[in-house]
């Protein structure tokens, strides 16, 4: 695309966005209902707490993400220590 062609869409399009702003704005907003809606009703308190089971999930998941953060970082070490390698 050569320059004029370039800035002449430019100044077209500034020239044209107060138009088009003036144009969004000046339409009126419908008038809010008058009724209003109906509050929720408070969530019940759950009948059981957290056991130990559940907490030995989250530590199980915890240490998975490590191991597998751990792999990941040594497969990115050893792809950038091939590259170096090959260049020298």
């Amino acid at each position: 695309m050569d320059r004029r062609t370039f800035l002449l869409g430019l100044m077209g399009s500034l020239a044209a966005a107060p138009a088009i702003i003036t144009a969004a704005t000046s339409v009126e907003a419908t008038p809010l209902p008058e009724v209003r809606p109906p509050t929720p009703e408070p969530v019940p308190e759950p009948a059981s707490a957290v056991t130990e089971a559940d907490l030995e999930d989250v530590k199980a998941d915890w240490s998975q993400y490590w191991r597998r953060r751990e792999r990941r970082f040594d497969r990115r070490f050893d792809r950038r220590e091939r590259r170096f390698d090959r260049r020298f």
